[in-house]
């Protein structure tokens, strides 16, 4: 019943949201500021890791066993990560006592001031809604340019997509030292415009030949380990210039723009899948994700060379 995989879809969004939220919120209670960097290398290490051997296995679950087989076993893996997270027993920050809390309008309106105020938050936030607006424009199509007009079958898609996690897993081991090297912010500017110019080989694949499937692994080779560069500094930057008491209100603020940029892209790559075609759509969502980057360029991102600001002094923190 499509009405069943609407509200599934539904509840698993808004719990996905509460556990970004918080997890990104939490983790500098866990690790000093001087370890964000790394901290954050290693979950999304760990991340690219499980997706490179995921990507592998769900195209030829999905042959076996069905889609709904290969929904249930994604799901089981839910209740492990739920146990492991259950482990953890660092003592977390004393949250506020509920008579000194100013209730969730006034945090939430806090929160965005924060952002708005802040140059490298509002930048970083510009740039994410771009990001989340084009991808989602990108992907709205991607699967049936892939499948559909390209010809490629979902288990060998499987194993491109795998590629993807491993050079996401690369990029993860990479991004502090791209960092250190480069500074911060070029780190940031440079991954996300190599990961527009890289999703531009998607629509020069022509078919499922050998060379449309290289096109398809020199994307998800160069694009993803340069995107998660990007993903993982961007994360830390955020984390060690906005005071912890507002970190996860601005994490929200910023995670609820990323999902109403999203919503958008949707309904855009819809609407120019059917004028522009599915080729021509791929085409704008790249360019969209290079802008990303032409826009932290031209910010006050790009001058951050240090590795980590604090929220002490940290230019954000400035009007």
């Amino acid at each position: 019943m499509i009405e069943q995989l609407y509200v599934v879809a539904f509840l698993a969004g808004v719990l996905t949201i509460f556990f970004d939220v918080a997890y990104l919120s939490y983790l500098p209670s866990l690790v000093r500021k001087e370890e964000l960097l790394e901290g954050n290398s290693k979950l999304t290490a760990s991340s690219a890791a499980a997706e490179a051997g995921a990507f592998g296995a769900a195209g030829w679950l999905v042959q076996l066993l069905s889609g709904p087989g290969a929904v249930l076993a994604d799901a089981v893996s839910f209740l492990f990560s739920a146990l492991f997270v259950g482990l953890i027993r660092r003592p977390e920050p004393v949250a506020a006592p509920a008579a000194q809390r100013e209730g969730m309008r006034q945090e939430i309106g806090e929160g965005i001031r924060t952002v708005l105020r802040s140059p490298i938050l509002r930048s970083i936030a510009v740039a994410g809604v771009i990001v989340d607006f084009s991808f989602r424009v990108f992907g709205t199509v991607f699967l049936l340019y892939a499948t559909r007009e390209l010809g490629f079958r979902p288990g060998v898609l499987g194993l491109i997509f795998a590629v993807g996690g491993a050079s996401s897993l690369l990029g993860a081991l990479a991004a502090r030292r791209g960092a250190a090297r480069l500074g911060i912010g070029p780190a940031m500017v440079f991954g996300v415009m190599i990961m527009g110019i890289s999703m531009l080989f998607v629509p020069a694949a022509q078919d499922a030949t050998l060379l449309g499937a290289a096109l398809l692994v020199a994307q998800q080779l160069f694009g993803d380990g340069a995107f998660t560069v990007y993903e993982v500094n961007q994360v830390s930057l955020r984390q060690s210039i906005t005071p912890d008491r507002l970190l996860g209100r601005v994490n929200a603020g910023i995670r609820f723009a990323g999902l109403a940029a999203m919503l958008l892209g949707a309904v855009t790559g819809g609407l120019l899948g059917e004028t522009l075609g599915l080729r021509g759509t791929l085409v704008v969502g790249s360019v969209g994700i290079f802008l990303a980057g032409v826009w932290l360029m031209l910010s006050p991102v790009w001058r951050l060379r240090e590795p980590l600001p604090g929220p002490e002094g940290a230019p954000a923190e400035t009007a």
